[in-house]
């Protein structure tokens, strides 16, 4: 939606980023990794959060 607005001439509606706790996040298979735009000590302000679904026991593998 932010590209439609802007080639209108329009401002932004809104700012996603993909923050973690780490500069990177492996996957638990090893298959790939995510790297977020910035940590989460680094955001200062929000108003909206979304935290994705955890299936099967998140500590698996490291413990």
């Amino acid at each position: 939606m932010n590209d439609i607005r802007a080639g209108m001439g329009k401002p932004v509606v809104s700012d996603v980023h993909l923050v973690g706790l780490e500069k990177e996040i492996p996957q638990r298979t090893g298959l790939f990794s995510t790297t977020p735009d910035c940590l989460i000590d680094e955001v200062e302000q929000t108003d909206l959060i979304i935290i994705p679904a955890i299936h099967d026991n998140p500590l698996q593998g490291y413990e």
